[in-house]
């Protein structure tokens, strides 16, 4: 990926998911990120970033070529997203979306304001069974856990995962309209396409509000999204 004459738009793939909605992915490696090949980008990595360990450059910078290449072609301009100060991107005026990124894959949805409010993004490994068992006190709420004792063992991994995934999605398309933290047992998977709020966030986002989401498995991961439509599109 680091080669300095490459652009955003040669490194990434795009294609349209829907109205005003476009999805890029591209892969990475976790080496050092030559200082030439941000140049090239025109893309400067903030301080904490710049500190940080390969690995993390690595994903910022995949992200942000994902990013750019989604808004690209929405807006026709070649912008990077900035990092705000929790961290999340910071999208141009009239849009929205969300970045992600594990094990060498980067993807980034970003869509017009005008059709979407809210969206969120996230790919994750399939956790063994094992490790997925270790980790299921952290993630599950007690109905979850219930459903996650009744799997066959093979199956009790991805469902960890998926819970995990869209819980993430879930706080990436709300937390930008609500400014709420929440965390993962405020939600609870209650089939494979819907979650339901266990908390309230707003007045408009309150316990026992249920969201549907999508998600697929690629290999040995698995990319879950959620997309909230702006009130004059629902």
């Amino acid at each position: 990926m680091y080669d300095a004459s490459s652009t955003s738009s040669t490194l990434a793939t795009i294609s349209q998911w829907g109205p005003g909605l476009i999805f890029s992915q591209c892969s990475y490696h976790e080496l050092p990120i030559p200082p030439l090949f941000c140049q090239q980008l025109g893309l400067e990595l903030p301080t904490s970033v710049q500190q940080a360990a390969s690995k993390r450059q690595a994903e910022y910078v995949a992200g942000r070529i994902c990013a750019q290449a989604a808004i690209k072609a929405l807006q026709h301009k070649p912008v990077f997203p900035d990092m705000g100060p929790n961290r999340a991107p910071q999208w141009p005026t009239g849009l929205t979306g969300a970045i992600t990124h594990a094990n060498g894959q980067a993807a980034a949805l970003v869509g017009l304001g005008h059709h979407w409010q809210g969206i969120g993004l996230d790919r994750e490994r399939i956790l063994p069974e094992r490790e997925a068992q270790e980790i299921a006190g952290d993630i599950l709420t007690p109905s979850e856990k219930s459903r996650l004792d009744r799997l066959p063992g093979p199956q009790r991994g991805q469902w960890v995962s998926l819970a995990f995934s869209a819980k993430e999605s879930l706080f990436k398309a709300l937390f930008p309209l609500t400014h709420q933290p929440f965390y993962f047992h405020d939600a609870e998977l209650i089939d494979e396409q819907h979650i339901r709020l266990l908390t309230t966030l707003s007045d408009r986002w309150k316990e026992d509000k249920i969201l549907r989401f999508n998600w697929r498995q690629e290999r040995d991961q698995l990319l879950s999204w959620m997309l909230i439509q702006a009130e004059a599109d629902q």
